[in-house]
């Protein structure tokens, strides 16, 4: 008799076990809101020396930095903060923004999606705040907070 109970102990515990691990990775899985984009690239370039400084950060939080034409891993940051430049992307409307300037410091963000892109480069000062502002977000991605 004891058998039994403790059979149907360890079948009720179990199963149990097996109910919230489910759960829990449900909602892990409903908590990672899907981003619009792939990957943003940006940076800058001119001035004195003529130089670009490329940077990218793709929809896994890994922040790459361009040296001898390779992308070279150089920070993670947390999918929350994925999500808010995301969200920032969508809110500028970046894909309807139309600046293609050149100075003699020229900065720059690609988006890419799929197989499409949209680019952007301007010059200091910057017309558009927004812009500025959410180039200011991407470069914090650069180091840890």
């Amino acid at each position: 008799m004891a058998k039994k109970y403790f059979f149907i102990v360890v079948i009720i515990s179990i199963s149990l076990f097996a109910v919230i691990f489910n759960s829990c990775a449900a909602k892990k899985n409903l908590a990672e809101t899907p981003v619009s984009f792939d990957s943003i690239h940006f940076g800058k370039g001119g001035g004195f020396t003529n130089q670009t400084e490329n940077y990218a950060i793709n929809n896994r939080g890994i922040v790459f930095k361009e040296i001898m034409e390779e992308l070279v891993e150089i920070n993670q940051v947390d999918y929350a903060r994925i999500v808010e430049i995301d969200k920032k992307l969508c809110n500028i409307h970046l894909d309807s923004i139309d600046l293609k300037e050149v100075g003699n410091m020229t900065y720059f963000i690609e988006v890419f999606v799929g197989e499409s892109s949209h680019k952007v480069t301007w010059k200091e000062p910057a017309d558009n705040l927004n812009l500025k502002e959410f180039y200011e977000i991407l470069v914090a991605t650069l180091q840890n907070p």
